[in-house]
C-alpha cells in the first residue's frame, strides 16, 4: 500500500477531533515508513513504494517575505517540469484547473503560503480523505491512516 499524507496548520472551524496538547505537539507526529517532501509548519509525506519517477516536488523562487509556492505530484502524471511550474504560478494566481489537466493518473498538493489544495485524478481512483485533528486538518489518499490518527471508532449505527 502507499499513499501521501500531510497536515494543514489552518485552524480547522468545524472541530478538533483528536487534538493534541497545546503549542503545536501533534507537529511532531509522522507516519512509519515515509518520506518528508516537505517539513514544518504543513508536512507533507510520501508513505509506501513509490518509485522515484512517481513522486516530483517543485517550488518557485519567492521574493523576500512572499508566501512559499511549491507542488508535489505524486503518481503518474504525463506533465514535463515546465509544465508543472507553470501550473504551480498559475495555483499561485488561483487558478486551480490546471492540476488537473495533466494526462495520468495522479494526485496534486499544492501549497501556497499557509493554504495547501490537494486535487486527486478526475477519475476518482486517488480519493483524498481528510479529518479534523489538532487544531487543523490532516489529508491522506488512504482512510484508514487517518482513522488511525483520530482513533475513530466503527460507526455501528452506520453499518
Amino acid at each position: 500500500m502507499r499513499w501521501l499524507v500531510g497536515w494543514s496548520s489552518i485552524a480547522a472551524s468545524f472541530g478538533t477531533v483528536g487534538a493534541v496538547g497545546n503549542g503545536g505537539e501533534g507537529r511532531t507526529v509522522h507516519p512509519v515508513g515515509s518520506q518528508l517532501l516537505w517539513g514544518d509548519p504543513d508536512p507533507l509525506w510520501a508513505v509506501g513504494d513509490w518509485r522515484p519517477d512517481e513522486i516530483r516536488v517543485i517550488g518557485v523562487a519567492t521574493p523576500e517575505g512572499a508566501p512559499t509556492a511549491r507542488l508535489a505530484v505524486l503518481g503518474c502524471c504525463g506533465a514535463t517540469d515546465e509544465q508543472l511550474r507553470v501550473g504551480l504560478l498559475a495555483a499561485r494566481g488561483g487558478a486551480m484547473r490546471h492540476l488537473t489537466a495533466w494526462p495520468g493518473s495522479y494526485t496534486a498538493v499544492v501549497q501556497i503560503g499557509r493554504r495547501i489544495t490537494v486535487a486527486g485524478d478526475l477519475a476518482g481512483a486517488r480519493p483524498v480523505f481528510h479529518t479534523p485533528w489538532a487544531n487543523g486538518t490532516a489529508f491522506a489518499t488512504a482512510a484508514l491512516p487517518l482513522a488511525d490518527l483520530i482513533e475513530a471508532q466503527l460507526d455501528i449505527g452506520h453499518l
